[in-house]
């Protein structure tokens, strides 16, 4: 196939688990983050709200939704084509994840201690946000050790069979016989 896309990989070659468990872990560990925005983040007696509930903000859970989703695809491009380039790429949304549930962790722990506060007997916060922590520091770890192993191996386009390679440089030329018949003596050299 020469019109083939010149960093796909062959599809014939197999999948290197050895080398792309990270990745494969990466993306489980996305994907279940992404999860946990269902089950329960506050809780207090008789009432349980998800990322989704009433006084939660919605930016963040809009926002983990697009940091999974855009892992998935470069994890999908890292496998498919073997570049680093992906992987590299893949730093960006795994640690904007993980900041991301940092800071739900930190609103929702707030949110906990006010409700506690207002009268609310027994408010705390859910598995679902501290779940979805884990997941996604897993992810960032995961990412991380992707990028390591995958530094300086992946593999390079092919050159086409019909390329032909440059010629090699000529090597210098000695300094012949000089005028006279003797050695030929560079200007500025010091003469016997």
């Amino acid at each position: 196939m020469p019109n083939r896309f010149p960093y796909a990989r062959d599809p014939s070659e197999p999948l290197n688990m050895a080398r792309d468990w990270p990745l494969w872990a990466a993306a489980v560990s996305a994907v279940l983050s992404f999860v946990m925005l269902f089950p329960p983040w506050l809780t207090s007696p008789g009432v349980s709200l998800n990322a989704f509930g009433h006084d939660m903000l919605t930016a963040g859970p809009a926002l983990v939704v697009v940091m999974v989703v855009i892992m998935l695809i470069l994890v999908y491009g890292a496998l498919a084509t073997r570049r680093t380039a992906y992987v590299a790429a893949l730093l960006v949304p795994a640690s904007n994840l993980l900041t991301l549930y940092i800071v739900q962790v930190a609103d929702v722990s707030d949110l906990a201690d006010l409700s506690a506060g207002s009268g609310v007997p027994g408010a705390a916060t859910g598995a679902g946000v501290w779940l979805g922590f884990v997941f996604a520091l897993v992810a960032a770890l995961c990412t991380a050790v992707a990028f390591v192993r995958w530094r300086g191996t992946a593999a390079r386009p092919a050159a086409p069979a019909d390329a032909v390679p440059p010629d090699a440089p000529e090597p210098p030329e000695r300094p012949g016989p000089g005028p006279s018949g003797g050695p030929q003596v560079p200007p500025g050299a010091p003469h016997d």
